[in-house]
């Protein structure tokens, strides 16, 4: 199963409004049902990921195997759900920010990362360093200068290698095996949290035999389509 939201390393020089994941509604009636944050790393955001229905319910929301970090200290939200999502899931997740108490469930009180915990469920998680090889490295700009002075690169130098996590790493070996009952591919014993698998080559693989090689044996962005939002 491919991710639902692939995103690595979003640092890409863009306007700073860059999240890994916003969704807002202020019409009323709307409700925000069955999505789905899986499998995504992204680093050195402006904020993380926002689910906001002022004028409806969520529910139904699964939030797994995320790296999320955000950078100084005026980056907020980490995450936000509100109001406070029903019949979802939140587990497996690692968060890292300057600033602790940037978490909020059901309204506009900055939580920590365990009254966050306390408060939505959350499972298996942590508010930690990732350790990827490098979180700071800047990847190419992908696309055109609006002012014409230089080109896009081609998607051939975007290199993952950056973001793959190291043999220390809090996200080795602990991710969910899979969403719902669909089973996701792995390396090691378990799924990595993160969109990138440890480059281990002694690893022998995990899931369904079919899965793509290892970041090991290709160090570019696989080009996959986003699904399931």
């Amino acid at each position: 199963m491919r991710p639902t939201v692939r995103t690595i390393a979003d640092r890409t020089p863009r306007p700073r409004s860059a999240t890994l994941s916003k969704t807002t509604n202020n019409a009323r009636g709307l409700a925000f049902r069955r999505v789905t944050i899986a499998n995504n790393t992204c680093v050195a955001n402006d904020s993380g990921i926002t689910l906001t229905n002022s004028g409806g319910r969520i529910s139904n929301v699964i939030i797994q195997n995320n790296i999320v970090t955000t950078t100084g200290a005026g980056a907020a939200p980490t995450i936000q759900i509100t109001p406070a999502a029903t019949a979802s899931r939140f587990r497996n997740n690692i968060y890292y920010a300057a600033a602790s108490d940037e978490f909020y469930w059901a309204d506009q009180t900055p939580r920590n990362f365990a009254s966050w915990t306390s408060a939505s469920g959350e499972v298996r998680s942590s508010f930690t360093d990732p350790l990827l090889v490098d979180a700071t490295a800047i990847p190419p700009r992908l696309w055109d200068d609006p002012e014409g002075r230089e080109g896009g690169s081609p998607i051939s130098a975007l290199s993952i290698e950056n973001y793959t996590p190291t043999a220390s790493s809090p996200a080795v070996d602990r991710g969910a095996d899979q969403v719902d009952s669909t089973r996701l591919d792995h390396r090691g014993s378990h799924k990595d949290i993160g969109s990138v698998e440890l480059c281990d080559p002694a690893d022998t693989g995990g899931g369904d035999p079919r899965s793509a090689p290892s970041v090991c044996q290709s160090k570019f962005l696989p080009v996959e389509p986003v699904i399931g939002v």
